[in-house]
């Protein structure tokens, strides 16, 4: 089945954009962040909104090429119930030769949301 498409969420410099937005998770099938413009950066917040269960989100290492650095392999982040974590992705680790990065999960009980950065913010 196709994955599903976590849409990226633009911040503007001087705004706040993150109230009420995400991706639902989707274990069934997978997930998707689409191809970040060229020199921008991307930090995905991960939620989870459920009372007692905590959750995995595994970046799946890239197609070498493009991602140089994908030998270093998948990055699972754990996510403890009603939490919120950040993390701050890497093209050269994470970049499928489609220019997107694979996301895996394991409940639905959250959001994902891959924000990309102002250019210069880095």
């Amino acid at each position: 089945m196709a994955r599903t498409v976590a849409t990226l969420v633009e911040v503007a410099n001087n705004t706040s954009t993150l109230d009420g937005g995400g991706t639902p998770y989707d274990v069934s099938n997978g997930m998707y962040i689409p191809a970040v413009p060229s020199g921008r950066d991307l930090l995905v917040r991960l939620t989870n909104t459920d009372d007692d269960t905590g959750l995995t989100v595994t970046f799946l290492a890239g197609d070498y090429p493009p991602a140089w650095a994908a030998g270093q392999g998948n990055l699972a982040v754990t996510v403890a119930f009603g939490t919120t974590r950040w993390v701050v992705l890497e093209s050269g680790r994470f970049l499928q030769s489609d220019g997107t990065i694979s996301v895996d999960v394991t409940v639905n009980t959250g959001k994902i949301t891959p924000l990309v950065l102002p250019k210069g913010m880095s």
